[in-house]
């Protein structure tokens, strides 16, 4: 079969042809000769989603195949017009033409309507996550809906909860399918947003758009979250930088609810902070950023993306912080990051179920084994970046930082699992504020050079060891710790030594955390190991070791720690 006859199969007319060309093309048309109508009400939105999910399969098929097939089908038609003179194939191509036109046209009409459905969510960010897909599926169905007042079901965004009764193991693969699913559509309908409206909507529209994100997935996995001291942080127009303890992928998901929680619950303005983000894993990673478009639809909110390891250093630091200050000083901005820079590891109970995360045992074996390593400085250098900036324009002007401990995402999905394991709890706890004037930054005020590094360093250094402290406070690290500790070490020692052992532990409950430290260590490793762990580490209590030795202790137990 030589090419004339194989494109003579192709584009003659024939039923299969019709038919094929009818599925793909039918909605649209009608779409369009409907467009006039709208219909309104919460029961139009009902009746056009069938069809709106019905496109959603086909607009890929019409879009990858029957575009091509009739743009190629119009290029043949009129050669054969040409060398015939018959009109027929003129008129074929003239239709070919036509069906083209109405899959664009179509295609801006369910642009419009994307944007619409936004629009309302911005007013109604507590929409059920369910319904508002719904809203937008329907969108792209034969009619022209229109919502208006509140939704027909809601969810409670300062403690939503979709925990259920019934038991479930785990989650099934329709279900990763349809997260999957929900994540790229709600990403590209914000990338959308950033094309088509001023960035002052945009960023009207975020917080109710990583609502539903947050709440959808959440509702996916059966979760349920909590958030505990919120309460006690007052509604006033400083900036906050808030903080976060970081121990699984799921805490990208429910981080930005705790902001829309305190708007809520202090009856303010709803603001998504900038957020920190890793640049290899959401900007340079085509997955997360192409596929997924977590990383584009970041890129569209005006989110940070910071390089992490080899990649970054001092340089690539003091720029972030550049950029992180301007964003605050210049647009009011709040910002959210994850001091540890990495998920922390998990552990296991003796009986192998899965508890929580660490909180030392964050970033390579080389890292842990430093003392202090387990905090980046990023957050404390962007403070007194913001300071010195509000500083030179001589107006008073405080930070905030809110310290926020997450609980429960590691017991969902752990580093180094990608199964989500349903029906769980998880808590965001937050710390006492710390709050920074510009007068902590006076004695700064014309110097340069060393002069001000030094100053600066150290002023940060301050600032560190206050969000340290605040971030194990409201985690209660420490505590868990020596409850496992004590526990353990009940079965091997006399009361006597059991004594001992706890009136050492008192000295090292003040600033230096090397013991807990090594405990948090101890406990990442294999449950094999943690009797003869504990045991030495018993022993270099009992024996008043040096601290030196400790330190070679700690190092000893990271290299165990299987990553």
């Amino acid at each position: 079969m030589d090419w004339q006859h194989l494109a003579s199969f192709l584009w003659q007319p024939r039923i299969e042809i019709f038919i094929t060309m009818a599925v793909l093309f039918a909605l649209p048309l009608i779409r369009i000769l409907l467009y006039p109508i709208t219909l309104r009400g919460w029961f139009a939105v009902y009746a056009s989603f069938p069809l709106g999910l019905f496109e959603e399969f086909i607009a890929p098929i019409r879009g990858i195949f029957g575009i091509p097939y009739l743009a190629s089908g119009i290029v043949w038609l009129m050669i054969l017009s040409y060398t015939t003179a018959e009109n027929a194939y003129a008129m074929e191509a003239v239709l070919f033409v036509f069906l083209i036109a109405t899959h664009f046209i179509f295609s801006k009409i369910k642009k419009i309507e994307k944007i619409a459905c936004a629009v309302y969510l911005e007013d109604h960010p507590e929409i059920d996550p369910d319904l508002f897909y719904k809203l937008l599926l329907s969108s792209q169905g034969p009619f022209r809906v229109r919502v208006f007042g509140k939704p027909t079901k809601t969810v409670n965004l300062c403690a939503p909860d979709f925990t259920s009764s019934r038991p479930m193991k785990r989650l099934s693969i329709s279900t990763y399918i349809v997260g999957a699913w929900s994540i790229m559509k709600l990403a590209r309908l914000t990338a959308l947003l950033s094309r088509k409206l001023d960035r002052e909507e945009v960023e009207k529209i975020a917080p109710s758009i990583s609502a539903v994100f947050a709440t959808r997935i959440l509702k996916l996995i059966r979760g349920k979250l909590s958030f505990e001291g919120i309460d006690g942080i007052q509604k006033d127009s400083c900036s906050n930088i808030f903080l976060f303890t970081h121990k699984s992928f799921l805490d990208f998901v429910v981080a930005p609810l705790l902001p829309l929680a305190m708007a809520a619950r202090n009856n303010s303005e709803r603001k998504l902070p900038l957020f920190l983000m890793a640049e290899d894993h959401f900007k340079r990673n085509p997955l997360f950023y192409s596929i997924f478009g977590i990383g584009m639809a970041a890129e569209a909110l005006g989110m940070i993306f910071v390089k992490r390891g080899k990649k970054g250093g001092r340089e690539e630091a003091v720029a972030i912080s550049k950029i992180a200050s301007e964003r605050i000083i210049r647009d009011g901005s709040d910002l959210a990051i994850f001091p540890q820079g990495s998920r922390a590891l998990p552990y296991a109970s003796t009986q192998m179920i899965q508890l929580d995360a660490g909180y030392y045992t964050v970033g390579s074996k080389t890292r842990m084994k430093k003392y202090g390593a387990h905090l980046k400085k990023g957050a404390a250098f962007i403070t007194v970046e913001v300071l010195l900036e509000a500083a030179k324009s001589e107006k008073s002007f405080h930070v905030r930082l809110i310290p926020i401990a997450i609980s429960g995402t590691a017991l969902a999905c752990p580093k180094g699992r990608s199964a989500i394991k349903p029906n769980v709890s998880i808590k965001l706890s937050a710390g006492t504020p710390i709050v920074r004037t510009t007068a902590s930054v006076d004695d700064m005020k014309g110097l340069s050079g060393k002069e001000l590094q030094s100053k600066k360093e150290h002023c940060a250094a301050i600032i560190m060891e206050m969000i340290d402290s605040e971030l194990k406070g409201a985690s209660k690290v420490h505590a868990e710790l020596e409850r496992r500790f004590t526990r353990d070490i009940s079965e091997m020692l006399d009361s006597l030594g059991f004594d001992e052992i706890a009136l050492a532990m008192k000295s090292w409950r003040g600033e230096d955390y090397l013991v807990h430290s090594i405990l948090d260590c101890i406990y990442t490793c294999k449950h094999k190991l943690w009797r003869q762990l504990t045991g030495e580490l018993v022993h270099h209590i009992q024996n008043f070791s040096e601290r030196d030795e400790l330190q070679k202790f700690k190092e000893k137990v990271v290299d165990l720690i299987k990553t």
